[in-house]
C-alpha cells in the first residue's frame, strides 16, 4: 500500500563567518496532530415556483431527494440562506480590512466567516493578462456601473486581478467608494506581454517583414495554466466560507492546448466546487468583428488562406476555442457564461438573481472510491409534502462533480501538483520518518557549499518484488528560503532503486545527498520525500 506522501523534513539554520559547524535542527515540542478525511460534497439549490418565478421558501431537508449517479444520498448538513435577512453593513464596513496577496495566498481571504452569513458574495476577477486595452475598459465600466447603480445593501465585493502576478486588491467589502477605487486601478497596461503566441506556421499570419514565426504552443500552454491556477488559488482561500460565492472572471478568452492544461483545468474546476464557488465567465471582448483578410490594425495575411475561407475559420475556431474554456468553467461550477456581447449588466444581473436565496445540501457520497470520475447529481423534491403538493417548481443547481482522485488514478501532471501542495502547505503529511542533516562549509569569504543529506528508514519504503530485485521510486523536492521568504533554491528528483533481494535494504537506511552553494545569511530548508510506484 502507498503512502500519499512519505515524509516531511524540515531545518532552519544560520550560514555566518564562522568557522564551519553542524546545523542543528530544531527538537520535536512532544506534541501530536490528528488528522482526520472528511469529504462532504456541498450543492447550491434555488427553487422557484414555474408560473410566478418566485423562491419557494419553508423547504427542509426532508423535502429533497439527493442521487449521485442514480443511488440515493443521506442529506448530512442543510441550511438555507437569504439576502432578506442580510445585516445591512455600514456603508464604510470591511470584511478584514486586509487586501494583499500575501493574504489570499496565506488563506486570509474574508478573515471573519461569521461576518459574510446571509450576504451575497461577490469575487470580481480582472485578468488583465488576457485582456486588450479595450476589453479592459468595457469591464471597468460595467463594474462601475453595478456599484453606482445596482449594487444592494446584501452585496459584497471583493476585487481580484491577474497581470504579471495575482493581486487581492480588495477584500470583501460594501464600501462603494472603495470599489470605486479598487477598479479605477485598472488601465489595460498591467498585462502587457501576456498574449497568445503564434504556433509556428506562417499560413494566414499577419506579414510584419519578418522571416521566421516563432512557435509559442508551449508558452500559450504555460500561460493558461497560469491563469487556471489562479482561479485555484482564489477558490482555495474561500473554502472555509460556507455560503456560495459567485465570481465574476473577466478575461479576454481561455485557451487550451490539447490536453496540456487538463491537469490545471480539473484543479481549477475541483477547488471551486469544493469552495461551493460558481463562475460566471465574461468574454471582455464584446461582440466581435472578424474580417476575412484582418484589419488596419495588422499587415496583410501570408498564404492563401485570405481567398480560400481558412484565415476566416481559423479565426473562427480560434474565438470559439477561447470561449469553450470559459463555457466548461462555467457550467461544471454551476455559474453561466456570457460572450458575444457588449453588454455586461446580464451577468451581474444573473449573480444576483441567483443567489436571492438558496438552499445548502450537503452528504458524504456512497462511493468512497477516489478515482477522479465525474459523477453526476440529481435533485429532486419529495411530492409528498403538503406544501408541495400543488407547486410545479424548478430546481437549479450544479449537474455534477469531480471525485477526488488518489495516487494511482491520478494522472502525472497531478501527482506533480500534489508534491507541490505538500510543500506549500503548513501541515504536510507525515506517515513516515524523514532525517536531515546538514552542514556548511566555506569556499569564498561570501559564499558557502551546504550538503545536505536525507535518510529514510527501508523498513518504511513499500518496495515491489520484480524477479530477484525489490523496486521503488522515490520522489524528492526541496527548497531552500531565505530570511525574507524568498526561494533562493530547489531541487526536484525522482530517484529509482533496484536492488538485490540479498542486500536486505529493509533492514537498512535509503539516503539521498544534494547540496546548495549560499550566501551568508538565515536560511530555512524544507523537503518532501514521496514514494512513487
Amino acid at each position: 500500500m502507498r503512502r500519499a506522501a512519505i515524509a516531511i523534513a524540515a531545518i532552519a539554520m544560520v550560514i555566518g563567518t564562522a568557522a564551519p559547524g553542524l546545523a542543528q535542527q530544531q527538537a520535536a515540542d512532544g506534541t501530536f496532530t490528528l488528522k482526520v478525511q472528511s469529504d462532504i460534497v456541498l450543492t447550491n439549490v434555488v427553487v422557484r415556483d414555474k408560473k410566478t418565478g418566485e423562491v419557494v421558501k419553508g423547504l427542509t431537508a426532508a423535502d429533497f431527494t439527493i442521487l449521485e449517479n442514480g443511488k440515493p444520498q443521506k442529506i448530512a448538513s442543510f441550511d438555507y440562506q437569504s439576502v432578506d435577512e442580510a445585516a445591512v453593513l455600514n456603508e464604510k464596513t470591511t470584511v478584514t480590512g486586509q487586501a494583499s496577496v500575501a493574504d489570499l495566498l496565506n488563506r486570509n481571504f474574508a478573515a471573519d466567516p461569521a461576518a459574510l452569513k446571509n450576504h451575497r458574495l461577490i469575487v470580481m476577477f480582472f485578468d488583465l493578462s488576457s485582456m486588450q486595452p479595450e476589453d479592459v475598459d468595457r469591464a471597468v465600466e460595467a463594474a462601475r456601473d453595478y456599484i453606482n447603480k445596482k449594487m444592494q445593501p446584501a452585496d459584497l465585493v471583493a476585487l481580484v486581478s491577474m497581470s504579471t502576478a495575482l493581486n487581492m486588491d480588495q477584500d470583501f467589502t460594501s464600501d462603494k467608494a472603495l470599489l470605486l477605487k479598487g477598479v479605477g486601478t485598472y488601465n489595460g497596461t498591467q498585462g502587457t506581454g501576456f498574449a497568445n503566441g503564434t504556433t509556428g506556421s506562417s499560413e494566414g499570419t499577419a506579414d510584419d517583414a519578418s522571416s521566421f514565426i516563432a512557435d509559442d504552443t508551449e508558452y500559450n500552454s504555460l500561460n493558461t495554466d497560469r491563469e487556471l491556477y489562479a482561479i485555484r488559488e482564489i477558490a482555495k482561500s474561500l473554502e472555509r466560507v460556507d455560503e456560495r460565492k459567485s465570481m465574476l472572471y473577466f478575461s479576454g478568452g481561455l485557451t487550451r492546448n490539447g490536453i496540456e492544461n487538463q491537469a490545471s483545468m480539473r484543479a481549477a474546476t475541483n477547488a471551486a466546487v469544493r469552495a461551493n464557488m460558481a463562475i460566471y465567465s465574461v468574454d471582455s471582448r464584446g461582440l466581435q468583428a472578424l474580417p476575412p483578410v484582418g484589419d488596419a490594425s495588422t499587415g496583410s495575411l501570408r498564404g492563401t488562406s485570405a481567398y480560400s475561407g481558412a484565415a476566416m475559420q481559423s479565426q473562427l475556431d480560434a474565438n470559439f476555442g477561447s470561449q469553450e474554456t470559459l463555457a466548461t468553467l462555467s457550467s461544471d461550477t454551476g455559474g453561466k457564461a456570457f460572450f458575444d456581447s457588449n453588454d455586461f449588466a446580464p451577468a451581474f444581473q444573473q449573480i444576483q438573481h441567483d443567489t436571492e436565496a438558496y438552499y445548502i445540501l450537503g452528504f458524504h457520497s456512497t462511493n468512497t472510491a477516489r478515482d477522479g470520475s465525474y459523477r453526476r447529481l440529481t435533485i429532486r423534491l419529495n411530492r409528498a409534502d403538503a406544501k408541495l403538493e400543488h407547486v410545479d417548481a424548478k430546481l437549479d443547481y450544479r449537474p455534477g462533480y469531480y471525485a477526488p482522485a488518489d495516487f494511482k488514478h491520478q494522472k502525472t501532471e497531478d501527482r506533480e501538483q500534489a508534491l507541490t501542495e505538500q510543500m506549500r502547505s503548513d501541515l504536510p503529511a507525515t506517515d513516515v520518518a524523514v532525517y536531515l542533516q546538514a552542514l556548511y562549509f566555506r569556499l569564498e569569504d561570501n559564499k558557502f557549499f551546504i550538503p545536505v543529506s536525507l535518510i529514510v528508514p527501508g523498513s518504511q519504503i513499500p518496495f515491489l518484488k520484480n524477479g530477484d530485485r525489490d523496486k521503488a521510486n522515490i520522489d524528492v523536492m526541496g527548497e531552500v528560503k531565505n530570511a525574507q521568504g524568498i526561494i533562493v533554491g530547489n531541487v526536484r528528483d525522482t530517484v529509482k532503486l533496484a536492488l538485490d533481494s540479498s542486500q536486505q535494504v529493509q533492514r537498512r537506511n535509503i539516503q539521498y545527498s544534494t547540496g546548495f552553494t549560499l550566501a551568508p545569511g538565515r536560511y530555512h530548508l524544507k523537503f518532501v520525500v514521496r514514494e512513487n510506484q
